[in-house]
């Protein structure tokens, strides 16, 4: 659990968080090249030893930041001097340090502070930047400094963090403006859906993610969250952080209905030039582009179109089965997708909206 950041005497940032990981692992990622590369910046150069210099750079930005290592005292300690920051020069002079113990049952307490400026100035970015050495460490997969950042990217970061339960990092995440459309309550802005989003997600015993999608800067996941009492399916768009919409199902129904997953899929869709909804075969709910069906759904699952040779591969691999209008024998440029391989749907119906496409 994270702790509040503190100005120390005002002039510095000081952050305290527990870490569900050893703290040889956490040394590891901010006592070498390789581990650094992993949550703040791929762009590291230099020796990561006491009395070495290390040089980070940033893709796509013409910015660099030079540290002198001070002290890496394994596993409890690393210390730098900031030598130069090419666009912040009030760095110059101020010390980082990541300060390290044990938590119990594996777990790494970490002491973070940077010293010698207003701790509001760097907030922000340390904040982005420790989470991501927190997803790194607990995960196996961080989030570092990469030029234009997708919604998805985004999307991914808030789902990881309000499941882990760490609020406070979804609530960074969330823009400015951000505007809700949720099937009750209303919420004036990201503080107060923030709040319900840490009282409704502390009920959760485990969310499954299903299907991720993401084009431009719109983003959706499809995921189920398990309470004691009931599942809910979530669905949600990022541009780059929208909020989810939810459905409460009885259990004995399927985990996430094909009907569902299928407005998803359309909610998504529709934003392409040219995608309509209408009916697919008979009057089967469908997806059209100038007005050529090209994804419908059928009592089996989600129906789409594409090359014959496409459709044969993906009945070999058991992704999908031939399709048959009812009248005995199957189309050879028509594929049903089974239900248990929801995760591919969204993307095998965005390669039919590209081969039908005039």
């Amino acid at each position: 659990m994270k702790e509040p950041i503190h100005n120390v005497a005002g002039d510095g940032y000081l952050r305290e968080v527990t870490c569900q990981a050893t703290r040889e692992r956490v040394f590891a990622a901010v006592a070498t090249v390789g581990g650094l590369r992993g949550w703040w910046t791929p762009i590291v150069a230099g020796r990561a030893r006491a009395g070495g210099q290390l040089t980070f750079g940033f893709e796509g930005m013409d910015e660099a930041i030079a540290m002198r290592v001070d002290e890496v005292s394994d596993p409890a300690r690393v210390r730098w001097t900031c030598l130069e920051h090419s666009s912040a020069a009030d760095w110059s002079a101020t010390t980082i340090q990541f300060e390290l113990g044990d938590a119990g049952s594996g777990g790494c307490t970490l002491t973070f502070s940077h010293l010698g400026l207003p701790a509001e100035q760097v907030a922000a970015g340390w904040d982005h930047f420790l989470d991501s050495l927190i997803r790194l460490v607990e995960t196996g997969q961080g989030a570092p400094f990469r030029a234009g950042e997708t919604a998805l990217d985004v999307a991914r970061a808030y789902h990881h963090a309000w499941t882990a339960h760490d609020f406070d990092a979804a609530r960074r995440l969330l823009a400015a403006d951000l505007a809700t459309e949720v099937p009750i309550n209303t919420y004036a802005g990201p503080d107060e859906f923030a709040a319900a989003v840490a009282s409704f997600g502390a009920l959760a015993e485990h969310v499954d993610l299903l299907a991720e999608f993401g084009s431009g800067n719109q983003a959706l996941l499809l995921y189920d969250m398990h309470t004691q009492r009931r599942t809910l399916h979530r669905q949600r768009w990022s541009d780059p952080a929208h909020p989810p919409r939810a459905r409460h199902r009885r259990p004995a129904q399927r985990r996430v209905t094909n009907q569902a997953f299928f407005e998803a899929i359309a909610d998504r869709l529709l934003s392409e030039p040219g995608v309509g909804e209408g009916t697919g075969f008979g009057s089967a709910p469908g997806l059209r582009v100038q007005g050529k069906i090209f994804a419908m759904l059928a009592p089996g699952g989600l129906v789409v179109k594409l090359p014959a040779r496409r459709c044969a591969e993906l009945v070999a691999e058991q992704i999908g089965q031939p399709f048959d209008r009812g009248q005995g024998r199957p189309l050879k440029e028509w594929v049903v997708l089974n239900h248990a391989n929801k995760q591919d749907w969204p993307g095998l119906a965005l390669e039919a909206l590209t081969y039908v496409r005039p």
